[in-house]
């Protein structure tokens, strides 16, 4: 006895199934440990980034935050891009050297809203590094 294959249309929606675009979140009270979620958020940016994909989108609420080398993923496409946002109308503020697009070859990522403020930094990498075949990305707000 035969058995009789899927219908075409069912294999074809299993094969193009796609996965939905994650939100993050950051705050400085929260905790590495935690999902990332509102309600429990990660403590620092670089958890955050670190698990975005493209599609993703990382709120960070306000404060200041002081790290360095985040290197962001890629997204695909804008469609498809890597958001790294403040979350509403909040104020955050990146010092030292946040984001590291130097060699990352990182494409489709759009960062909305962000203050980058060096003062009082020592060293001339402080800030943002962009170059070597990196973008595009959009800076907004």
């Amino acid at each position: 006895m035969t058995r009789p294959l899927l219908p075409l249309a069912w294999v074809l929606a299993l094969l193009t199934t796609t996965a939905e675009a994650a939100t993050y979140y950051v705050a400085t009270t929260g905790s590495e440990a935690n999902p990332g979620t509102f309600s429990r958020p990660f403590r620092t940016v670089g958890k955050g980034v670190a698990v975005l994909s493209p599609g993703d989108t990382l709120y960070i609420r306000s404060g200041t935050y002081d790290e360095a080398g985040i290197n962001p993923p890629s997204g695909t496409s804008w469609s498809n891009a890597v958001t790294i946002a403040r979350y509403q109308a909040e104020t955050v503020t990146f010092s030292r050297n946040f984001l590291n697009f130097y060699n990352s070859l990182a494409q489709y990522v759009v960062v909305d809203g962000i203050i980058f403020d060096c003062v009082g930094c020592s060293q001339s990498t402080d800030g943002m590094t962009i170059s070597n075949g990196t973008g595009p990305i959009r800076f907004v707000n």
